[in-house]
């Protein structure tokens, strides 16, 4: 036999060997290739930047890249319990928050704990809540630092959240609406607010219940919209002004204003106008008031009587200049008359004067113009008597 014919012989028989040594150990060969050699699977579970691990009672049998990290970082054997959970944690339930203290001086770590059952072997994942309780934390400093600084005004405030229910208030909500602040701490919904409200008289008294309940949807819907605004007339004869606002997010802000001396104080002046008025009015001589703009304010009836006109009953009210067109029709030439339209149009200082015009009819009256609070003006029509112009 020639030699390439053995070689050939005997590497036909050690490949034989080969295969049956293989045969005989390729569930051992592959299970410690499966071992050693990472997974797809197990190269992402361990990039992966949540906490994973399994656990059988106390012991973890099986843990991620990260967790790995974590025990390192801590120097200590990690474990579902020794987490403080903000309470208990369900399998299949919703996220858990979970604090991890790390350090002697209290440094903590926060997570989002998850738990799922796999026969008796519990599988946890942790993801960090780091920006989460950041956030919370800046949040709350936020609504502390509002609530400061709305603690001092004068002004109530209610915030309502999204989904309507009470966030935010101030002391003094709870002062103009005589409702206990422990009650409001608890969070009413903007609805059960109304009602509270309502059984105690502090909302205007609406014709019936059901008209009430489309009030209040009425009511969210334009503050949404930033278009609600409201004047309440209370059974007390109390009055509040509501302002509704709509903040980022679907909140709504409520602004509750007490404003009974201002609406006091109005309707005094509109008495006090009212009364003086009728004092010019009862006078036996032509009155007519213009405001700053020279727009009609008022005119007595004798006025109306002196020139023919019906200015004391027009509900629109006509310019010095259209007034001052009846003076120039039915009096005689003068220049007091160009002068009592300028004293009426000057925004500048002006002085109290008079002067005598007379009608084409052969009336004399004696003009004057008086400058009022206000940059009002009046003009007054005094007519002249015998004895007057026997003066003169």
């Amino acid at each position: 036999m020639q030699f390439s014919d053995s070689f050939e012989f005997l590497l036909l028989i050690g490949v034989a060997v080969f295969a049956l040594f293989v045969g005989r150990y390729f569930r051992t060969l592959l299970t410690w290739v499966s071992v050693r050699e990472p997974s797809l699977e197990k190269e992402i579970l361990n990039a992966m930047p949540a906490l994973l691990w399994v656990q059988v009672d106390n012991k973890v049998i099986w843990e991620n890249e990260a967790f790995s990290q974590l025990q390192s970082s801590v120097e200590r054997p990690v474990c579902i319990q020794s987490f403080d959970m903000s309470e208990d944690l369900v399998c299949d339930g919703k996220l858990c928050r979970a604090v991890l203290s790390v350090t002697p001086d209290g440094k903590k770590l926060y997570f989002d704990v998850s738990k799922r059952k796999f026969g008796n072997k519990s599988f946890y994942a942790a993801l960090s809540a780091k920006a989460a309780v950041t956030a919370e934390s800046d949040r709350a400093r936020f609504v502390q630092t509002l609530s400061e600084t709305f603690a001092h005004l004068s002004t109530g405030m209610a915030v309502f959240d999204k989904e309507r229910d009470l966030s935010l208030f101030n002391p003094a909500l709870a002062e103009l609406l005589e409702v206990n602040p422990l009650w409001l701490a608890k969070k009413p919904s903007l609805r059960d607010f109304l009602d509270r409200l309502h059984d105690k008289g502090a909302l205007p008294e609406p014709r019936n219940f059901k008209s009430w309940r489309d009030q209040i949807v009425e009511m969210e819907k334009s503050a949404e919209a930033g278009a609600y605004f409201d004047d309440w007339h209370m059974p007390n004869d109390k009055v509040f002004r509501v302002t509704g606002r709509p903040h980022p997010k679907g909140a709504v802000a409520f602004i509750f204003e007490d404003i009974s001396r201002t609406i006091s104080a109005e309707r005094e002046y509109r008495l006090e106008i009212e009364r003086l008025y009728m004092a010019l009015d009862s006078l036996s001589g032509g009155v007519i008031i213009f405001d700053s703009s020279g727009t009609l304010s008022f005119a007595n009836t004798y006025f109306d009587n002196i020139w023919k006109t019906e200015l004391s009953k027009n509900l629109v009210s006509p310019t010095a200049v259209e007034v001052a067109e009846i003076w120039n029709e039915k009096c005689e030439p003068t220049p007091v008359l160009g002068e009592i339209r300028e004293f009426i149009l000057s925004v500048g200082e002006r002085a109290n004067w008079s002067g005598p015009i007379k009608t084409k009819s052969g009336v004399s009256y004696e003009m004057r113009a008086t400058v009022m609070v206000g940059g009002y003006s009046m003009i007054a029509f005094c007519p002249k008597t015998p004895q007057m112009m026997a003066a003169q």
